[in-house]
């Protein structure tokens, strides 16, 4: 059980570093994708669910939901990149054998989908270690959604 108050603490202050550090590194913070492995990405997990407009995508792998009080969906508006008609891509890669995350994959996958996330799903033939396939398989979905040939 994760201490959530923690949390959501620990996902503010990220999301308020980096968008104190974007314009001193001169980056697009809408252009960032984050790609979190077990804790990692359960902080992700939040940053999508707290504030969903802020990622370009997200890559969790061995998530678990980070927060059992989730609020609710803001609404968004026509200059946010998460809408219906430019969802926010999330790889989601739990394992299929990992002893660390709960039986509430399932339902967590249906919550980020629910929010307008478009969400790619590979449930790993593994434990909550990384295998090299797992590597190859947030690759692969990255180049699909993140880079243009041309």
């Amino acid at each position: 059980m994760f201490d959530e108050d923690d949390v959501r603490f620990r996902t503010h202050e990220l999301v308020h570093f980096l968008r104190e550090i974007a314009p001193q590194k001169r980056f697009d913070l809408q252009s960032l994708v984050a790609l979190g492995y077990s804790n990692g990405a359960n902080l992700i997990g939040s940053m999508l669910l707290l504030c969903p407009e802020l990622l370009a995508g997200a890559a969790l792998l061995r998530p678990m939901q980070p927060l059992s009080e989730v609020p609710a969906a803001p609404m968004m508006n026509t200059e946010d990149q998460n809408t219906p008609q430019n969802p926010v891509p999330v790889f989601f890669a739990p394992g299929q054998r990992d002893p660390t995350v709960d039986a509430a994959t399932d339902r967590y996958a249906s919550l980020l989908t629910s929010r307008g996330f478009k969400l790619t799903r590979y449930d790993a033939p593994a434990s909550h270690t990384l295998t090299p396939l797992d590597v190859a398989q947030a690759a692969s979905w990255y180049q699909s959604h993140f880079t243009h040939v041309g």
